[in-house]
């Protein structure tokens, strides 16, 4: 053996082991905590968006129903201020009226609920397929525990913005531990959407891929 090769040798049993301990040290370990962004991941989501905007169209579309009912009703009480109190004509606008008043508060009522049924559901569905994600990843990663995070930055002319800065469990934690792009690039995939391009925000770096 050369003096050459002898000395690349002695410099490589020097320098490997810490190579390869730092190397091991940047990948996530089984019993590792990761994190997610989850109402990043649901701003960003290309479905979700979708179905809230079709969801308030909807409310849209009924407001407006509601809102015609609510002049006609207006209509017949200025034409009952047309005849003389008590006579047939204007009790006969009075039962019309509290008919409709009484048909469009249950109308109203019924309407509301069904929403918030109908955007509870979209909430449900979207929120089960982050799960699914977030199991997947964290379990190809070896992640024992993945906790939600918020990387929205807190504004100081918003109190509540403040507040719950203040309140976050998550108070610091390694970039590399945020899987958040990983779940927002796989969403992206499936949905064969853009790779990663939400708001005009800047997407994060993913994490690596556990050998």
């Amino acid at each position: 053996m050369t003096k050459k090769h002898f000395f690349f040798v002695c410099v490589a049993s020097f320098f490997l082991p810490a190579l390869l301990a730092g190397f091991a040290s940047a990948q996530p370990r089984s019993g590792d905590v990761a994190l997610i962004d989850i109402a990043f991941v649901f701003k960003n989501h290309p479905r979700f968006k979708q179905m809230m905007v079709e969801l308030q169209n909807e409310i849209q579309a009924a407001d407006s129903n509601m809102k015609k009912q609510q002049d006609e009703l207006r209509k017949d009480v200025e034409l009952q201020k047309g005849f003389q109190s008590g006579s047939e004509q204007y009790q006969r606008y009075e039962e019309e009226i509290a008919r409709k008043k009484s048909g469009l508060a249950v109308t109203m009522d019924l309407e509301r609920k069904r929403f918030l049924k109908e955007e509870a559901k979209i909430y449900d569905m979207i929120y089960k397929e982050i799960v699914q994600l977030v199991d997947q990843i964290a379990t190809a990663r070896g992640f024992a525990v993945v906790l939600r995070i918020s990387n929205d930055q807190p504004d100081p002319e918003k109190p509540d913005t403040v507040v719950a800065n203040l309140n976050r469990q998550v108070v610091w934690a390694a970039r590399p531990l945020d899987i958040t792009p990983l779940v927002m690039a796989e969403i992206q995939r499936r949905m064969g959407t853009a790779d990663g391009r939400n708001d005009g925000q800047q997407p994060r770096a993913a994490l690596p891929i556990r050998e």
